[in-house]
């Protein structure tokens, strides 16, 4: 949930816990001994006090069940000269809205929003739908309900008009009272939030008796609060919140504290000589360390006072509903000075989205909302007349208006027409509206109370008289923003600059908008903080502009890239139906300005344009030390970062929740924002705790490994820099076509790494980023985790054998991440040969056995022949021996691996065997002296094919020479038939043999083995028997080995029928297979010219892995032209039916195929299979989308429509 959602929804929390300490959907039953809180209202007396005061314990709920309110209630409120509720809740707003509160809870946290597709939606004109228009109209104020009804629309007829607490508040106010709240707002909550702290036992915590009994007993836990309230046992109450409160924590912070907070508060005024009415929620009254029992310590006596209800009580009701408070009225403008109205109260301006910009002011004391809601619908983008939005207005009144209309009257004010409204809503609640329609948006001011208010309160036609709407003067002047930008404009802007508290919360884009006559200018910044990738300034410049005239339908008559005052722009002049639109776009680090000018001149207006200049942004505050105790670091900055809040508890209850072991095994990350709002700069930090058992040899190996995450990119490496102890790491990356950079830091401390970037322009400074970077220090008293570059074997040990089981089962879990060293040999063969656990076995040891190989210890070869020959009956580890020993890569290891093998041959899978094979081949001369002592062991079908297979990778790297295995020529050949006979008899159909080789696709191991066979048996082509065996293999029934044999002998200089290349130059599967293997031996003529014309080849690009058993299934539909960033051709395109509906068709294209016919391309840039084939028009529109996202395959930030492919050829 955002940071906004949980500052909207605490506004119905805050100020009491009630709903949190008892509202908990659990089991109550009832008590059997004597009440000792037999009363919601209590007086207050004794303790010097001349005049007594009250106590009630109320529920914050409209419910009917909270207003049962006797004689003596409406007495004692009577009576006293205070009013005190737990909040003063004309202050709540003030407080949620303020900075320190915004910064507190996490409000001010980034300066921009991410998301895919920023060049299309930067600065768009939105088209406002017929939805959103009439969600405008009847839009309701959750805030404001939560504040002044908390009705349920599903119980609207057992509830009163507001909640009690609201209700004794509003009484106060009609009575006179002074209001006052009993609790700090901050302090509050704080209080509240330290309640989730679990507490430090809660692992072992037992749930009581009482709590099983609670679950067991049947009864509605709805049912047994309401029943307890109703009948004003606080007794139950109080027991009910002590049997099912989570932990000690939530006592102590959301009840004790807060009690005694709100108690000492009560004894200041009572001792000021004063007498006040108290409503606090009921569960803070009983108990021990209730407000009950406070007041009786301090000296008061508190007594309960029985409720009776009577006459008075129901006439006094109805006396304060027919009561309203009137307030003095004030000229209230929005922060733009567009609109300006009077009101009794501030009107309070909620943050800006993507078309509304709202605000709101709740009277408290008379329950009455004032909303204004200003939706953009920037008719003028789109030629649309106010007098034609005013119609379209119109239409949905009827649909949109709750209720009944009573009464609808056309006005107008300052030259904007609109209506005048009044409806009665369902409930027989009147509200009244204003609506108008402007060239750029609808204002819709909205009034509404319970029942007649509205339509009896006179004061309210001095509020709707006053209204004015001020954008109508059109003098040119210089409109200079806070958020580092002036610019001329004629008349007042349309901004929502000065809202700064909230702005943030929906990002930071920042809009102006000003109208003069039919002429329209605009201004509009966005941002795109990337901190990993560059992109091409003049491509993000034409592409935004281009998307931006499409969204409109301009037609563009030029565009031009310039230097504007130092910044890269460029510049266009289109036409719509009626007018010209000029625009100027530019690039300023992160951020991209767009300047708009809308007129009837097809002139570039030099003037409006030239007026712009970057300035200097005006911050909220200055610079302050920020200490994060979350991650362990201080630094200097003039906001906080992203998600702070003083409430934020995930440090400690982590450490808590996790008390039983503090070692971070698995490793923690995240990733933080700090943002200048104003002036729009960010700095992204990434933290990075590493695991327990994380390494890296050196400070330049863990450099290594972030600067290649930049590099991989293509971005250019400048200004390197590293501290003398090596932990601090900088660079600068920089693109030949940008005029930005990146701007990047690395800090390690101890099991901690930070890392800084932020975004700048090239010969510009950044105050934020560079105050940032200097001022950056990690907790130098605060080492977490273990060094990086600690080899961590030793601690692997240590846990390994030590009391901790959990740090003994992670060192299970993890050992396959250590890297152990020399000195550790002989612990390790401890291990392996004497450590006992439930979850340490044969896999284990065979892991340990094979990481001794990378160790040299003269222990190590004594122990593993040791090992080896103790292990005759588990396979496995003989296995790892022999692994372990290939590990080494020495001659003696390659000795003893012999002397191994040959006394005892491990029979395992032939993988394993293949796998211990395979690992020799990066160091072939070290085992070349195993042949041909090898051949004895290929009668054993398991290691068969993995030994002829490292036999011919030593012969393709000359390690071995014909003349070593000459004598064993005729075995060889033997075996090579034995092989051929399996292939042909696995190969009766082709399905399934598509392993990659050199040449082509092979079949299974056995076709490996078989490709291995003649390699091996081509230096002796002319000997009789290998002339016979390779005559043989032109039998194959398996076309993937056929192709591969027949490619093998045709470079051999083995005769090899002509027919066989145009009989696979005209299968669709293997045309491409074909061509890329003679195309390596310099063959590729002996492929027909038919077969390569361009259409055949988009073809068998597009079915090299499907078999295509009938022809005609297959049809060509057309081919468009495409590009990409280094291609012009072509994207071909097929229709194929559907493979379980014959009747059905798909549409297959691939692409893209060069404008030179000549040129044969072996990948593709797309190859797209199985869409839905509707019909051509569809085809089209879809084929469209295809060209346009290939275009732009490399361009990151570009936003493809079509996402269903890769752009690898896969």
């Amino acid at each position: 949930m955002s940071p906004f959602r949980k500052h909207l929804l605490s506004i119905s929390i805050f100020s009491v816990t009630f709903l949190v300490t008892i509202l908990t959907p659990l089991l109550s039953q009832a008590q059997d001994s004597p009440k000792k809180y037999p009363s919601l209202l209590w007086e207050i007396s004794g303790n010097g006090a001349e005049k007594p005061s009250y106590l009630y314990g109320t529920m914050h709920v409209s419910s009917k069940l909270a207003f049962h309110l006797g004689d003596t209630f409406f007495m004692a409120l009577e009576s006293c000269d205070y009013v005190a509720l737990e909040s003063d809740a004309t202050t709540w707003l003030s407080y949620m809205f303020g900075t320190e509160y915004m910064e507190e809870t996490g409000g001010l946290y980034r300066t921009a929003e991410y998301h895919r597709d920023f060049y299309r939606d930067a600065f768009k004109f939105e088209e406002v739908e017929k939805k959103v228009f009439g969600s405008s109209l009847n839009f309701s104020n959750r805030i404001m309900n939560g504040m002044l009804y908390r009705k349920s629309s599903y119980a609207a007829d057992f509830e009163e008009e507001t909640y009690l607490d609201m209700y004794i508040h509003q009484a106060g106010e009609k009575l006179n009272k002074q209001i006052i709240g009993l609790e700090d707002f901050m302090e509050s909550q704080r209080l509240t939030q330290r309640a989730d702290i679990p507490d430090e036992d809660e692992k072992d915590k037992p749930k009581n008796l009482d709590y099983r009994k609670l679950i067991n007993s049947g009864k509605s836990p709805r049912e047994m609060l309401e029943d307890a309230y109703r009948s004003a046992d606080l007794d139950m109450v109080d027991s009910l919140q002590r049997i099912i409160s989570p932990s000690k924590n939530h006592q102590k912070y959301m009840l004790h504290i807060r009690n005694q907070n709100m108690a000492d508060k009560m004894d200041s005024i009572i001792q000021a000589g004063k007498t006040l009415f108290s409503g606090v929620g009921a569960a803070h009254l009983a108990g021990e360390k209730g407000v009950i029992e406070m007041l009786r310590t301090m000296g008061y006596k508190v007594r309960p006072v029985t409720r009776n209800i009577g006459d008075y009580s129901k006439n006094y009701r109805d006396k304060l509903e027919k009561t309203y408070v009137k307030r003095e009225l004030k000229t209230y403008t929005t922060s733009d000075n567009w609109v300006e109205v009077k009101l009794p109260g501030k009107l309070f301006e909620m943050p800006s989205n993507q078309y509304y910009k709202m605000y709101f002011y709740p009277d408290m004391s008379n329950g009455t909302n004032y909303s204004l809601i200003r939706l953009r619908y920037h008719g003028v983008m789109r030629n649309q007349t106010k007098e034609y939005m005013i119609k379209r207005i119109d239409s949905l009144l009827y649909e949109n208006i709750p209720g009944k209309i009573l009464e609808q009257k056309e006005i107008e004010r300052n030259g904007y027409p609109g209506f005048d409204i009044i409806n009665r809503t369902k409930k027989s609640d009147y509200q009244r509206y204003l609506i108008f329609a402007t060239p750029v948006e609808m204002i819709v001011f909205k009034v509404g109370g319970t029942l007649d208010y509205v339509k009896d309160n006179n004061n309210l036609e001095e509020i709707f008289s006053s209204f004015k709407i001020n954008g109508t003067e059109h003098q040119w002047q210089t409109h200079t923003s806070p958020y580092g930008f002036s610019i001329d404009l004629a008349g007042t802007p349309i901004t929502d600059e000065k809202n700064t508290d909230m702005k943030h919360l929906f990002g930071n884009a920042v809009e102006l908008f000003a109208v003069n006559g039919d002429d329209f200018y605009s201004v509009k910044r966005a941002s795109y903080h990337d901190q990993s990738y560059i992109e091409e300034d003049t491509f993000e410049l034409s592409y935004i502009a281009t998307q931006f005239q499409d969204d409109l339908k301009h037609k563009e008559i030029k565009r031009s890239f310039l230097q504007h005052k130092g910044l890269q722009a460029m510049k266009t002049t289109c036409k719509d139906s009626l007018r010209f639109v000029h625009a100027l776009y530019m690039l300023d680090g992160p951020r991209y300005y767009q300047i708009l000018a809308k007129t009837g001149d097809s002139i570039w207006p030099d003037k409006f344009f030239n007026s712009f200049s970057i300035t200097a942004a005006q911050p909220i505050r200055t610079y302050s030390t920020f200490e994060d105790t979350t991650y362990y670091y201080s630094v200097k900055s003039n906001t906080k970062r992203s998600g702070y809040s003083a409430f934020d508890l995930k440090e400690i209850t982590s450490r808590i929740r996790n008390k039983e072991n503090d070692r971070n095994y698995d490793g923690t990350s995240d990733y933080i924002y700090y943002g200048d709002m104003m002036s729009d700069e960010e700095v992204y930090l990434y933290f990075r705790q590493f695991s327990r058992y994380y390494y890296r040899p050196s400070y330049d190996s863990l450099w290594r490994g972030e600067k290649h995450f930049f590099t991989r990119k293509g971005l250019v490496l400048n200004k390197e820099k590293m501290s003398k102890d090596s932990n601090t790491y900088s660079f600068v990356l920089t693109d030949t076509n940008s005029i930005r950079k990146i701007h990047v830091q690395y800090r390690v401390n101890g099991g901690v790494l930070y890392g800084m970037r932020y975004v700048s322009e090239i010969g510009k400074t950044s105050e934020f980023g560079n105050t940032f970077f200097e001022t950056f220090k990690p907790q130098e008293d605060t080492v977490v985790g273990l060094p990086f570059n600690q080899n961590k074997g030793d601690v692997f040990l240590e846990d390994l054998y030590g009391e901790d089981s959990l740090a003994k089962d992670y060192a299970l879990q993890s050992m396959q991440m250590i890297t152990f060293d020399k000195k550790h040999t002989k612990r390790v063969i401890g291990i392996i040969d004497g450590f006992k656990h439930k979850d340490f076995g044969v896999k284990e040891r065979v892991h340990l056995i094979e990481q001794l190989g990378y160790l040299k210890h003269r222990a190590i070869m004594p122990y593993l022949e040791s090992v080896y020959n103790r292990s005759v009956d588990t396979a496995q580890i003989q296995v790892a021996v022999l692994q372990a020993l290939v590990n080494q890569r020495s001659k003696s290891a390659t000795k003893l691996f012999a002397k191994l093998l040959e006394s005892e041959t491990p029979l395992v899978s032939q993988s394993s065997v293949e796998y211990l094979t395979s690992s020799m081949s990066d160091s072939l001369i070290v085992y070349r002296d195993l042949f041909p002592f090898l051949l004895k062991f290929t009668g054993y079908p398991e290691y068969k094919t993995g030994i002829y297979v490292l036999m011919a990778d030593m012969l393709d790297s000359n390690v071995l020479k014909p003349k070593d295995y000459k004598s064993f020529r005729k075995d060889l050949v033997r075996e090579a038939k034995d092989g051929l006979k399996r292939v042909m008899a696995e190969s009766h159909s082709e399905s399934g043999y598509d392993s990659y080789s050199r040449y082509s696709y092979s079949s299974s191991s056995h076709s490996e083995g078989m490709e291995a066979y003649n390699k091996l048996l081509i230096p002796f082509k002319n000997a009789k028997d290998v002339k016979e065996y390779f005559e043989r293999t032109k039998r194959l029934n398996s076309k993937p080995d056929l192709l591969n044999t027949s490619l093998q002998m045709l470079e051999a200089g083995i005769d090899v029928e002509d027919t066989i290349w145009g009989h696979f130059a005209n299968q669709d599967k293997y045309l491409i297979k074909l061509y890329v293997g003679l195309k390596d031996i310099g063959k590729e003529h002996l492929i027909p010219d038919s077969c390569l014309a361009q259409k055949k080849v988009a073809r068998g690009l597009l079915y090299r892995y499907v078999t295509i058993e009938d022809e005609d299934s297959v049809q060509f539909i057309k081919r468009v032209a495409a590009r990409t960033k280094d291609t012009e051709g072509y994207i071909y395109i097929f229709k194929k039916k559907d493979k379980y509906n014959e009747a059905e068709w798909n549409y297959d294209y691939v692409g893209v195929l060069p404008q030179d016919s000549t040129i044969i391309p072996t990948i593709t840039d797309v190859r797209d299979t199985g869409n839905d084939y509707l019909d051509d028009e569809d085809l089209d529109e879809k084929m469209e989308d295809a060209v346009e996202d290939l275009l732009y395959t490399e361009r990151n930030r570009v936003k493809k429509k079509n996402q269903r492919y890769n752009y690898y050829g896969y």
